[in-house]
């Protein structure tokens, strides 16, 4: 980290009031160099410069120590970042708070990959789990057991603790990084504390503090059941196996066949964006690199996409992602089930070494 950018760092540091040791510090410009390193070919943030990534990512991270409560510095507690990409805020709310146990939920598999390599560079502990937070929350092993969640680039609060307050326990809370235009509407929490970052280091930003109600629950009873002897009922569970082993099949297929379709329609139509692209440029340049595409601010998105396109293949051992990464010509397939990209040919494609339901090569798509 230069000089310069080390300042901007520590001044905002000084204006959260947050104090950190010399090899905390260190830690973060470890943290700033192998982000740009692996940002220059994986797209983790989009481009930003470097005065961007410090304002917008770790002291937008930090800001979140201004509502914990003053607990969480000497009682262990259990932290979870939902969709955390990069690491914001998970891992900078680590280094200050070396004491917590952090779990980190991301669905990209090449910012997982950086994650795992971050937390082994920095010597940080940390569960790294690669899944949607809407399949984690399905789980036994992650309901109810988080002391905080957080979650940044929060659209509609609503939404935010539908899906995230479930991981909290009773005493949970809920921490949110967002506009000051978000909705305000609750319905399983309550706004507790409200931080506003200065303006000087993100304009708008706002944190939130929201503390999960404890409703009680009353187990649902269907009476209808009471007529039945338990014969009839042996008999009802066991044609609902055999219906459910000749249909499931079956609908899974339909699944996969629609959201194949679907993915094809959209690589067409990211096909066609690039098209116009080059065309407008009198054919002289094709976007030159995968962010450029992905860039929500760029050009192709603001002019030819109204949003990233996202890939659905179907299939178990794939997550649904907008992602696309950099290919040069003959490269292999790194099979991320991701999107793809040649800038020198402007060709776009589904990394996928797989075949659809009809046998043909996804890739070839």
């Amino acid at each position: 980290m230069k000089p310069d950018i080390l300042k901007v760092f520590l001044d905002g540091l000084e204006s959260l009031n947050i104090k950190l040791v010399e090899e905390q510090i260190k830690k973060f410009s470890i943290y700033f160099d192998e982000l740009k390193k692996w940002n220059q070919r994986f797209n983790l943030i989009g481009p930003a410069t470097d005065e961007e990534i410090i304002k917008r990512h770790f002291l937008d991270s930090l800001s979140v120590l201004s509502v914990l409560p003053s607990t969480v510095y000497h009682l262990p507690s259990t932290v979870l970042d939902i969709g955390t990409g990069a690491g914001f805020p998970g891992i900078p709310v680590k280094i200050a708070l070396p004491a917590i146990s952090l779990t980190l939920l991301e669905s990209s598999k090449k910012k997982t990959e950086f994650l795992r390599h971050l937390c082994k560079k920095l010597d940080i502990k940390a569960e790294i789990i690669c899944d949607r937070a809407d399949n984690i929350a399905k789980l036994s092993t992650h309901i109810g057991k988080y002391d905080f969640a957080a979650a940044r680039a929060v659209a509609k609060l609503s939404t935010a603790e539908k899906l995230c307050l479930p991981f909290l326990k009773n005493s949970g809370t809920l921490i949110l990084q967002t506009g000051n235009k978000t909705d305000i509407k609750l319905k399983q929490g309550e706004i507790m504390e409200k931080f506003r970052l200065p303006e000087e280091i993100l304009p708008g930003r706002i944190v939130l503090s929201i503390r999960k109600k404890t409703v009680g629950f009353t187990p649902y009873r269907d009476k209808s059941l009471t007529g039945f002897t338990l014969i009839e009922l042996m008999i009802v569970v066991a044609l609902i196996g055999i219906l459910a082993s000749i249909a499931i099949p079956k609908f899974a297929e339909m699944i996969r066949r629609t959201k194949q379709g679907k993915t094809k329609g959209e690589l067409g139509n990211l096909r066609s964006a690039i098209t116009l692209y080059y065309s407008d440029l009198e054919g002289m340049l094709y976007p030159q690199d995968a962010a450029a595409i992905s860039n929500e601010t760029g050009p192709l998105q603001t002019k030819y996409l109204s949003k990233m396109p996202t890939v659905k293949l179907g299939l178990t051992s794939y997550q649904e992602t907008t992602d696309i990464d950099d290919f040069n010509a003959g490269d292999a397939l790194t099979d991320l089930g991701n999107w793809g990209y040649i800038a020198t040919s402007g060709s776009v494609f589904v990394n996928c070494a797989q075949s659809d339901t009809k046998g043909e090569l996804i890739s070839s798509w």
